[in-house]
């Protein structure tokens, strides 16, 4: 008959930690999720009201861009008419 005898005490110590750090990590893991979901709900959030404004200021730029090219080709197609007329007066 053999018989074998072994110290399982620091395995068993080092089965504890592990387990110990595994719940830390789910528990880190459980809270990274809930941030990520609070994100992004805040950023589907503000994507919406900063679009809405941004597009009136968008539709308004392009109103002012469109409305100066008219004036700009109004002054182009003016200018020699003027000259004509000053030509020949």
């Amino acid at each position: 008959m053999f018989a074998a005898a072994r110290d399982v005490t620091e395995r068993k110590r080092l089965d504890q930690v592990l387990q110990e750090k595994n719940v830390e990590l789910e528990s880190a893991r459980s809270v990274a999720e809930k941030a990520n979901l609070a994100k992004s709900d805040f950023l589907s959030s503000m994507s919406h009201e900063l679009r809405s404004p941004l597009n009136a200021i968008l539709g308004f730029a392009q109103l002012m861009e469109s409305s100066s090219r008219r004036r700009r080709t109004r002054r182009r197609r003016a200018l020699p008419r003027f000259s004509r007329r000053v030509g020949t007066c």
